[in-house]
């Protein structure tokens, strides 16, 4: 039977949070909220370290719009309000910003050079791109240390697109509302394609060593390329929409999280399934520990869970009093944080489940912006 955990301390947010993530060396822990805030907190104590403002919801896509530079320094975040921003971690100083024309989604290079910002574009379903409500399409690649632009790609995209960097930062992996994945060698931006789908692509991966890139699509598919040749590896089929993947550590297997009310397990390439994790909702986060034993996932339920990967066991759950929509390891896999519309995130240990570090809480408003679902 799993485990049940409960937090030991609290730090307050105002509003719903959408994401969390961890910084390169675990000390600390960022999170993005309704309440227009990204923050920056001590994992081990729960104490605010730094607040970020933005003018609208920040990181809207849970886990699109969150990430600590490789060196922890700086932190980039995306929002509702048109832009993206890169800030000094520690003070919370804005030292640049990358505007577009609607809903922003982002991503910072493994090498720390480049950031990536598009316009995701807003639609009815809050968690999915549409080329149809997006503003401008635009997609940029910018630097890092001077917010020069360095690449406009936006004449290619399509459409509303999520970028993801190769883990070498020498090229750019895109898809979206167009229904393609693209990639795009940088800094040149010269363009490949590589393959389509029949519906929305709203997750994206690329696998440790740069071999593989693997989409998840609201046709109910879930498919993994081989990103030098673009070929089709494997179709993984699940009976609902596929919202997010994630990549083993060693990249020899994929996981997957669906409406289906399943997250799913499966071995690369050959496409076996390998395990299956039933929900009582749809899952909507999953993420993978460092050494490649647990599987976190995070759902419409008042719990997140933790699975051994290999079996599909579940081991423990973490509670929350509403729906949970970002999940993330801490780098030494000891700790795992929560994201809820509680107005919560949660620091939990990982091995176990019980709770060893901080709560990051707020009442439950509402009232900031319309509820979308």
């Amino acid at each position: 039977m799993a485990l049940l955990a409960r937090p030991v301390s609290r730090v307050t947010h105002d509003a719903e949070v959408t994401a969390v993530e961890f910084s390169p060396d675990g000390q600390r822990l960022a999170t993005a909220s309704w309440d227009n805030t990204a923050r920056v907190w001590e994992a081990a104590t729960g104490r605010e370290v730094a607040r970020m403002y933005h003018e609208d919801v920040v990181d809207y896509r849970s886990g699109w719009g969150l990430a600590f530079s490789p060196n922890g320094r700086r932190l980039l975040t995306a929002s509702l309000d048109q832009t993206a921003r890169v800030w000094d971690a520690a003070t919370g100083q804005e030292l640049f910003r990358m505007v577009h024309g609607d809903v922003v989604v982002a991503a910072i290079s493994p090498d720390g050079r480049w950031v990536a910002s598009s316009a995701a574009g807003t639609s009815s379903d809050r968690w999915v791109a549409s080329s149809a409500g997006s503003a401008d399409s635009t997609l940029r690649v910018w630097e890092a240390d001077t917010g020069r632009v360095l690449a406009d790609l936006s004449q290619a995209t399509g459409g509303s697109v999520r970028p993801v960097f190769a883990p070498d930062s020498t090229w750019l992996a895109t898809a979206g509302a167009a229904r393609v994945l693209r990639v795009f060698e940088l800094p040149s931006g010269s363009e490949r394609v590589l393959g389509t789908h029949r519906e929305n692509i709203p997750g994206l991966a690329v696998s440790p060593d740069g071999r593989w890139i693997a989409t998840a699509s609201l046709d109910d598919t879930a498919k993994v390329w081989e990103a030098a040749t673009g070929e089709e590896a494997a179709r993984l089929d699940h009976s609902d929409n596929v919202w997010r993947v994630a990549f083993s550590p060693d990249g020899r297997w994929l996981a997957t999280a669906s409406f289906d009310k399943t997250a799913r397990v499966w071995e690369i390439p050959s496409g076996r399934e390998l395990a299956r994790m039933g929900h009582g909702a749809i899952v909507r986060a999953v993420a993978i520990s460092p050494d490649g034993r647990w599987l976190a996932t995070a759902s419409d339920e008042k719990f997140a869970r933790i699975w051994e990967a290999a079996t599909g066991r579940e081991v423990a759950r973490m509670t929350h009093e509403a729906f949970i929509k970002d999940v993330a390891f801490s780098p030494d896999g000891r700790w795992v944080a929560t994201a809820s519309d509680d107005g919560t995130a949660r620091v939990w240990e990982a091995s176990a489940g019980h709770p060893a570090v901080a709560e990051a809480r707020g009442p439950h408003r509402r009232g900031l912006h319309p509820r979308r679902t």
